[in-house]
């Protein structure tokens, strides 16, 4: 019930994230500048230690990253709390594309 309620937090998020950001895109233009987080803690969404601490990365505009780790590492945890702003300085404009893995049919 608790991992529910914490997945339909997270998705009404993104979902505003994405929106602000599109109207933002409209006003401003695009953003071109790096994207940094500077000292975070991503919890685990499944409760125990968390699953990195004190954590830093820089994105920089014109880069392309990819995120290699075995399951459950965080991987996906990180790359949507970066979409729905959880995590780092991401300005208004930037879209943060993020793709589900899981498929609900």
């Amino acid at each position: 019930e608790v991992a529910n309620s914490q997945i339909a937090e997270i998705e009404a998020e993104l979902h505003d994230a994405r929106v602000a950001a599109v109207k933002a895109r409209a006003k401003y233009g695009a953003y071109r500048g790096s994207l940094d987080a500077k000292s975070f803690t991503l919890p685990n969404p499944g409760g125990g230690a968390p699953l990195l601490e004190d954590a830093a990365c820089r994105l920089v505009w014109g880069k392309r990253y990819g995120l290699i780790g075995r399951n459950g590492m965080g991987k996906s945890t990180m790359l949507r709390a970066f979409a729905a702003r959880r995590v780092g300085d991401v300005p208004a404009q930037v879209s943060v594309h993020y793709v589900s893995q899981e498929v609900n049919l």
